[in-house]
């Protein structure tokens, strides 16, 4: 039998025309070498965007199920056309949907989980007959038939799924950047592009901000050790891999990331064992409503005080649920317009002195830090959205990344 790979094209990628014809000539290229490939592709673009807009005029409170039967619409374009192109090169293709592959889901609409790849034999069939199947991303089926959709990003989820499923020899996620960097290289010039990184490390950048790979990809390569390779189709080089190897027995900074997603919330004066701050605990927590950070502190006039971080979007929810609870004495204070800057890397915490460099690096362009949070491989500051790229760019230089060797 031959080894298979599955190559995974993000929107970027198949954005125009030209762009598909190119990916279509990456993918023929390495078909014309011998491989046996399983594509994945995602939606051209911002069409998902552009459907969703469209479905809102019609109906503004569209339902989530139907919404899933919308979007799947563009990434079963996108592999029609794709599969069209490398056919028109001379190498036979076909567009495979969910259906067709039977990648089963639950029933979570806008956000399902992959529970089963029922028909892979078909898929199997299909390339040890030279054919290249083009697999929509992104979507699956319920039980009942439904189509579903594996939220934003999903398909490196399908991508990361399939290769465990197909045993393939390599998960390769093309998209318009060479892999994961140091830092953004739009707020760093002189950011390194990392050869290799554990999972671990990525899972921490991906949950703080880094956009390079979906964080439930993640979660699922590195459950079932599935090697990726984050790698460019615009300017092919060797891209970054991730895997349970990286740098899991080095120390120090690997990377710096950010993110503008989150709000903050102070409540002053609660009164000491007053059960406030459990009944307000409780009742975001009923409400589904995730607490990413949280920093408690006593006032010596016997007042408790608390900051907590939530989700941007999540913000005047959480506010509404938080003031019924409150006394008259009691303040709540929300902040929308801040950023969370984050330093990961294996064994941080053990290095001597990494939290004061932050706050030296930080205090000595005068920019305050309102919570932090630390874990063995992870820093995070928060601080004013103004200077999110300030930190970024000051948190580099201070930790030497530029000269990074991976």
């Amino acid at each position: 039998m031959h080894k298979f790979a599955v190559h995974k094209f993000g929107g970027s990628s198949l954005a125009t025309p030209e762009r598909v014809g190119l990916t279509a000539d990456l993918i023929t290229r390495s078909l014309a070498e011998g491989k046996r490939l399983a594509i994945v592709v995602s939606a051209q673009g911002r069409t998902t965007d552009s459907l969703l807009r469209q479905g809102r005029e019609f109906c503004p409170e569209m339902p989530p199920r139907e919404q899933d039967a919308l979007v799947c619409c563009g990434e079963n374009m996108s592999a029609a056309i794709t599969a069209a192109a490398i056919s028109a090169r001379g190498f036979p293709a076909v567009s495979v949907n969910a259906f067709q592959m039977r990648l089963i889901t639950d029933n979570r609409h806008n956000d399902a989980r992959i529970t089963a790849l029922e028909n892979k034999d078909y898929l199997l069939r299909m390339m040890e007959s030279g054919v290249t199947p083009v697999i929509t991303g992104f979507q699956g089926i319920d039980r009942s038939g439904n189509l579903t959709t594996l939220g934003r990003g999903g398909s490196d989820t399908t991508a990361v799924a399939l290769a465990y499923a197909l045993e393939a020899e390599e998960c390769v996620l093309f998209s318009d950047v060479r892999g994961v960097y140091t830092a953004d290289p739009a707020i760093v010039p002189d950011a390194v592009l990392l050869s290799e990184i554990s999972y671990d490390e990525m899972q921490e950048l991906a949950w703080a901000g880094a956009k390079v790979v979906n964080h439930r990809s993640l979660d699922l390569a590195k459950e079932y050790r599935v090697r990726v390779l984050a790698c460019s189709s615009f300017d092919p080089g060797p891209g970054t891999l991730i895997s349970d190897g990286g740098s899991v027995e080095k120390t120090g900074v690997k990377g710096i990331t950010y993110s503008r997603q989150e709000a903050l919330i102070t409540l002053q004066g609660i009164s000491q064992n007053s059960g406030v701050a459990l009944s307000v605990l409780s009742a975001l927590s009923n409400a589904q409503i995730n607490i990413e950070m949280l920093s408690h502190g006593m006032s010596f006039d016997g007042f408790e005080n608390f900051s907590l971080l939530v989700k941007k979007d999540r913000l005047p929810n959480a506010c509404s649920t938080i003031q019924p609870l409150l006394c008259d004495r009691s303040k709540l204070l929300c902040d929308a317009d801040i950023g969370c800057v984050t330093l990961v890397g294996s064994g941080l915490r053990d290095v001597q002195g990494a939290v004061h460099l932050v706050f030296s690096l930080l205090s000595s362009q005068k920019i305050p830090i309102y919570l932090m949070s630390t874990s063995e491989i992870r820093i995070t500051a928060v601080v004013s959205s103004a200077d999110v790229e300030k930190a970024v760019l000051i948190l580099h230089q201070g930790f030497a990344l530029s000269g990074h060797s991976s």
